[in-house]
């Protein structure tokens, strides 16, 4: 068994899931009780009550003004308008609570960067949370959403956005006033086209578009000349743009499960791209 050929693909399939973070989590105490952290309250930064049937959102939450990281991850909550007092508050862990809107105060969160809300009951994008200037990371992977607001321009500093395992059928052309992003993922929406806006996104390095409805991609998918992985398997594409070829830095490109694609044009596609690792 060759290992050399095994870890570059393994690190693909973190990359791939989104799981490889920028940098490193500082190393902080985190504390898994309320009770034992109000003993430290001014120097508590992360709070982690990880499936704890927490049904009512804690009031005494609003003490720890220092507080950076709360993780509520798996207890069916409720939250309030008390959670915007959280203003230290950078990183916010809401993944699989059964919430289904955000309250209208969370906004206030103007310090948050990170924002988990995957595994959840949305059924539309919730807008509150266009107007975090500072969020970086959004997660709303498995959830119900159909489309995303137009508003969403307004996220300037938004790098990583996920939304695989939705119901999204069309992208808004404001999708490209982000032009920060870097990262997004779109797994297994209902998608059956691409915006050509989508060639304003000039940061990105990851365009994630796997087991949609695509049957074709824009040219102006040739203007995204920082991309490193393009992932279209399982879906009903028969060519690519001749665009494609603008595309220097492109290291993977995932094209099985596209049934009408020949092999003239799979010859085609390994010409323009002759740098690339290209699985059909």
């Amino acid at each position: 068994m060759n290992f050399r050929n095994i870890i570059p693909v393994v690190i693909l399939l973190f990359a791939g899931a989104g799981c490889v973070p920028w940098k490193a989590a500082d190393r902080v105490i985190e504390y898994t009780s309320l009770e034992k952290a109000a003993e430290d309250r001014d120097s508590v930064r992360k709070i982690n009550l990880y499936r704890q049937n927490v049904v009512e959102y804690p009031a005494e939450l609003t003490r720890f003004k220092n507080l950076e990281y709360l993780g509520l991850r798996r207890n069916p909550i409720r939250l309030t308008d008390e959670i915007a007092e959280l203003k230290a508050l950078e990183v916010l862990d809401l993944g699989h609570t059964g919430l289904s809107v955000l309250p209208g105060a969370f906004n206030g969160l103007a310090g948050l960067t990170t924002l988990y809300l995957s595994d959840n009951r949305f059924d539309t994008f919730p807008g509150v949370i266009c107007d975090l200037p500072g969020l970086i990371y959004l997660n709303l992977d498995r959830n119900k959403i159909s489309e995303l607001p137009a508003s969403i321009s307004r996220m300037k500093g938004l790098k990583w956005l996920r939304l695989r395992f939705n119901a999204i059928a069309a992208l808004p052309p404001e999708l490209g006033q982000l032009a920060g992003m870097q990262r997004l993922y779109l797994t297994n929406n209902k998608l059956t086209s691409v915006p050509p806006e989508i060639g304003n996104l000039t940061a990105l390095t990851d365009l994630v578009l796997d087991e949609n409805q695509l049957t074709e991609l824009p040219p102006e998918i040739g203007r995204l000349t920082e991309l490193l992985r393009l992932d279209l398997r399982r879906n009903r594409i028969a060519t690519l743009p001749d665009e494609i070829v603008n595309l220097k830095k492109l290291r993977y490109l995932t094209l099985y499960g596209n049934s009408a694609m020949t092999d003239e044009e799979r010859d085609r596609i390994r010409a323009m791209l002759p740098d690339c690792e290209i699985l059909f």
